[in-house]
């Protein structure tokens, strides 16, 4: 039990803590060699296979990136003109964001408004992937958002863009357990 394990460990305080630095360098040892990097390019195997994803990039860039989604709710309704206003100038000032290859409105895609008409949501297409893009060009977006909301129109920004610029420069979970 505990207590035979805590005198044998002040008896044999030398060969515990070898056995402990022992332990700690197998699980380095092993920890280096299985998990030797991280990989998040995208690549796929074959010429064929690459030349459609080079070509992807070339012809149609909208889709080779990530994508942001900003979700507008409304009080007064998405078809009052003054919203509709409203949107059209918070698209306006996305689009000409860098790295923004387009965004798709909320009014060119039925589906995207509910169906009380007080929430749309909009999808704002990058050219490269998040962990590509300039971290002020992702920011950027949040900051339209945050700007954007007023009483009656709220703004928010959601995906994959938004994640990384959130996470950006903040220690997440595992990075400060790993420091503890």
């Amino acid at each position: 039990s505990f207590a035979l394990w805590a005198r044998f460990a002040v008896r044999n305080r030398g060969k515990v803590l070898i056995g402990w630095a022992i332990l700690i360098a197998i699980i380095g040892t092993l920890g280096f060699s299985v998990g030797t990097g991280y990989n998040d390019s995208f690549s796929l195997p074959g010429p064929d296979a690459q030349r459609a994803m080079d070509l992807l990039e070339d012809r149609f860039p909208s889709q080779a990136g990530d994508s942001a989604t900003i979700v507008i709710k409304t009080d007064a309704g998405v078809d009052d003109p003054a919203v509709i206003q409203q949107v059209n100038a918070l698209l306006a000032s996305a689009a000409a964001i860098p790295e923004v290859a387009s965004v798709e409105s909320p009014y060119d895609n039925p589906a995207a408004i509910s169906a009380d008409r007080t929430i749309a949501y909009a999808t704002v297409d990058y050219d490269k992937l998040a962990d590509e893009l300039q971290t002020e060009n992702m920011k950027a977006l949040l900051t339209l958002g945050e700007e954007s909301s007023a009483p009656g129109f709220q703004v928010e920004v959601g995906g994959r863009i938004a994640t990384q610029a959130e996470d950006e420069g903040a220690l997440g979970a595992s990075e400060l357990i790993g420091i503890g």
